[in-house]
């Protein structure tokens, strides 16, 4: 999310804000400051040291400045939501921050107007939803269920990444989700050839540009579950746009849960994952996970003032 201030003034005002529950859970923007465990992990796993970061803030604050086009906000809360998953090497991240704001300014259809007050139908139902517990590695857990649960008469897919876009940029600007990352449960319970044709070619390939050159994160994994045979005719449009880094990163469970329950925990999971929460995702969340979104309006609406020029 963009956000204008200082470091201290975005966390404490983001920090008013009430988590929303999602039984048995609370689900909340967690912007704590790195624990002595995390911090540690970040130094071994993205170089983060205070040495290095000072000098990668000055070195990327440089690299915008020289971009004549390019306005973003200059305060470390928003450099870091880039540098951190490219382990603090600047150059690299702002490759990445010019890939995301042309990613915005290229695909409209997904992107402009991206606030939460907007997407009131796909966050009303259970389609997209981030589990209130982290894997237990720390990942940001949302889950998606394309099977049974999703009409594409009533929620159309360009909404489904319209709410994709939203939860990417609301995990990404947690400090504990930039070192640990971020996970993707897609549960295709009920998958059937009347969806297969509202998914396009052009869906997969806006989705894998996202995740593969434009999303400011650490993807760890998407894991498919309980996929009918069917899915191989979208596998079969998904996979020429997944390269060979990510494809590993894109897993097949099927009803076999041992390799899901050993990523994630069981502590973590709901029972119909193999796990031990007792956690219904068909119950209906009512309004709850839209207006807890809608309290970041501003941050999202901040986030559309920025980017390249249209000219550019």
């Amino acid at each position: 999310m963009a956000v204008v201030g200082s470091n201290e003034e975005i966390i404490e005002r983001l920090k008013l804000i009430e988590p929303v529950e999602i039984k048995p859970g609370f689900l909340h923007l967690e912007l704590d400051p790195l624990t002595d465990s995390l911090k540690e992990k970040a130094k071994k796993e993205l170089r983060e040291t205070p040495e290095i970061v000072k000098e990668a803030l000055a070195e990327i604050r440089k690299l915008i400045q020289d971009e004549a086009d390019l306005i973003v906000p200059d305060n470390d809360y928003f450099l870091t939501q880039f540098l951190r998953p490219c382990k603090w090497y600047a150059k690299s991240a702002f490759a990445l921050m010019k890939r995301y704001f042309r990613y915005l300014k290229n695909h409209p259809r997904y992107c402009e107007n991206l606030v939460p007050k907007n997407e009131r139908a796909i966050f009303a139902t259970r389609i997209l939803t981030p589990l209130p517990y982290r894997a237990k590695d720390g990942s940001r857990i949302l889950v998606l269920q394309g099977g049974k649960i999703w009409n594409p008469k009533e929620i159309s897919v360009d909404q489904a990444i319209r709410g994709v876009l939203i939860f990417s940029t609301f995990a990404t600007s947690e400090p504990i989700t930039q070192v640990n990352g971020v996970r993707c449960i897609v549960d295709l319970d009920g998958f059937s050839l009347n969806q297969v044709f509202y998914f396009k070619p052009s869906h997969a390939a806006v989705l894998a540009e996202w995740f593969q050159t434009a999303f400011p994160g650490r993807l760890r994994s998407i894991d498919i579950i309980n996929q009918p045979y069917i899915f191989n005719m979208v596998f079969a449009i998904i996979k020429p746009f997944i390269n060979e880094k990510y494809r590993n990163r894109v897993i097949l469970h099927g009803h076999d849960r041992k390799a899901l329950k050993a990523c994630y925990g069981v502590e973590s999971l709901p029972k119909q994952f193999g796990g031990e929460i007792d956690y219904q995702l068909s119950e209906s969340l009512d309004d709850s996970l839209y207006n807890y979104l809608c309290n970041f309006n501003k941050e999202f609406e901040e986030l559309e003032k920025y980017g390249y020029s249209k000219e550019s």
